[in-house]
């Protein structure tokens, strides 16, 4: 892959990221977040979702051979960490919530790239689907080739 290695950086500072996040308190803002609702949803556990939902991409571009059910597992596993070490710390809260909307946002980013990189399969450029209704053997034919010489 071109982007190899800036993916990687980006990959890491996202993970980097996510530990500086989980760690320290955000003070005055969780009030805030948790007092809000946006189509039913609490804001805070909107933003818990979000932040989970590049886990799947991110690592998938940076490992494409992985297969996606262990990136899964590991997001899971990563996510439960991030609110599991909310429960050791004294400045944070524990909520099985917030755990639950981390998971979501790993599944979402999950299906989300399956659904993307299904669409681009399908549909890449230069590709033409009316080919499929024409027998294989029609299509390879060119003068002199697969007829019988008399």
């Amino acid at each position: 892959m071109k982007f190899d290695p800036f993916v990687k950086i980006v990959f890491g500072v996202y993970l980097m990221t996510l530990v500086v996040v989980t760690l320290i308190p955000l003070g005055g803002m969780s009030t805030s977040m948790s007092d809000t609702d946006i189509a039913g949803l609490r804001l805070d556990y909107l933003v818990h979702a979000l932040v989970f939902i590049p886990f799947v991409p991110l690592w998938k571009l940076v490992r494409s051979r992985t297969s996606l059910w262990l990136i899964l597992v590991a997001g899971i596993l990563v996510a439960a960490a991030a609110e599991g070490s909310h429960y050791i710390l004294p400045y944070r809260g524990y909520n099985i919530l917030d755990l639950l909307a981390n998971v979501s946002g790993v599944i979402i980013g999950g299906i989300g790239y399956q659904v993307t990189t299904g669409f681009r399969k399908r549909f890449r450029p230069g590709r033409d689907s009316r080919c499929r209704s024409v027998p294989l053997r029609m299509r390879s034919l060119r003068p002199g080739r697969n007829q019988k010489t008399p």
